[in-house]
């Protein structure tokens, strides 16, 4: 017969434009800049083999501005995940002005650990997890007149994480294994 279907996953991805206006003197505002960013989030199921979460945001900065106002990655390099930062990247690490990133993670919902009698009975899951920003920092700002700290640069190549981890342990928590790809020397 006919039953009710109930999903805990949004039948559309949610799409966010954010929009920032700095004016020159405008109650006393020293800079003049214009901030654009577009943030795409979706869940997919993927049929019996789970579902992934994706993340994919851009934007570009408009205006000559001191690090501080620039673009930068937002890091995590303390002990505990955080699902929509970069968990292996130092704060401050990099910094620009047009900038895209995306974050992927994917729960196989017990697909592999359910094989393993003991296991099973723990009812651990798999997560597979990988995440990229890339970004460039505009003439302008690379050579204007505001300084930046010798340890804040500009990507020259994009900066890679990838991970798993299990999740669901004790029923509520979870352990991820991450490695950073790219910039490796920096660390």
């Amino acid at each position: 017969g006919d039953g009710v279907k109930v999903s805990a996953l949004p039948e559309f991805p949610v799409v966010s434009f954010f929009y920032e206006k700095a004016m020159l003197d405008f109650l006393g505002g020293e800079f003049n800049s214009d901030k654009l960013k577009l943030r795409i989030e979706s869940r997919l199921r993927i049929k019996k083999w789970g579902y992934s979460v994706v993340r994919i945001e851009g934007g570009m900065l408009f205006g000559t501005l001191p690090f501080q106002f620039l673009e930068t990655p937002t890091a995590n390099p303390s002990l505990f995940n955080d699902e929509t930062a970069f968990n292996l990247m130092n704060y401050l690490e990099f910094v620009s002005d047009r900038y895209c990133s995306g974050m992927w993670e994917h729960h196989f919902e017990g697909i592999f650990l359910n094989r393993i009698p003991v296991l099973k009975k723990l009812k651990w899951r798999e997560v597979l997890l990988g995440k990229i920003y890339a970004g460039d920092l505009s003439q302008a700002n690379k050579f204007s007149k505001y300084q930046r700290p010798a340890n804040v640069e500009p990507l020259t190549k994009p900066y890679l994480e990838v991970g798993f981890g299990i999740e669901n342990i004790f029923k509520f928590s979870r352990v991820d294994f991450l490695w950073r790809l790219s910039y490796r020397d920096e660390v």
